[in-house]
């Protein structure tokens, strides 16, 4: 199902304002509480343009850049580091899992088995890239290795996840009921 030029409009500023509600707004909220992962990947999903991604992309840039540079933000000025490169190819996971599922599966008839497996394949993908780009490059861990970032990987990944499925579990809904009051 492809949607109309409005629709797609729509979303990207109802995605856009989510962001920047997540990560402007609400800059103390827990990153495993944020979002952000699920807007990727929906964003992929039903706007699977690669401007879209981009968009999207730069509009987190700024958020974060705006937030880090804000008064009396101390803390976030730790997590823009050498790292944070790592978040774009972690985005574009969740993109292209999204854009995946769309282009395999009608949103008409939303498969939900493939659905998720699409997302928990981009959310680990962007897990690894994100949490690991940061744990071995960010220059806050003495001596990173494998089996602490295991450990690391074990206590918050499933939170993210977790977060992830619940945003997209809320969007799946809200789409059944658009399609069901057409």
């Amino acid at each position: 199902m492809s949607l109309s030029t409005y629709s797609q409009m729509m979303l990207a500023t109802l995605f856009s304002l989510v962001l920047l509600i997540a990560r402007g707004v609400y800059p103390y909220m827990p990153g495993y509480l944020k979002p952000c992962w699920a807007v990727f990947f929906l964003t992929g999903m039903y706007l699977s343009s690669g401007w879209a991604f981009l968009a999207m992309l730069a509009l987190v840039i700024c958020v974060d850049a705006y937030v880090e540079a804000g008064p009396g933000l101390n803390f976030f000025r730790s997590c823009m580091t050498r790292a944070y490169i790592f978040l774009a190819p972690a985005y574009a996971a969740l993109w292209w899992a999204g854009d995946w599922y769309s282009r395999h599966h009608s949103l008409e008839q939303l498969s939900f088995v493939h659905l998720y497996l699409s997302l928990i394949a981009g959310a680990t993908v962007a897990q690894l890239l994100s949490s690991g780009g940061f744990y071995f490059f960010s220059g806050y861990f003495p001596q990173p290795n494998l089996r602490e970032f295991a450990q690391r990987e074990r206590a918050f990944y499933p939170r993210y996840l977790a977060t992830a499925i619940c945003y997209v579990a809320i969007a799946c809904v809200v789409h059944l009921v658009a399609m069901t009051l057409r």
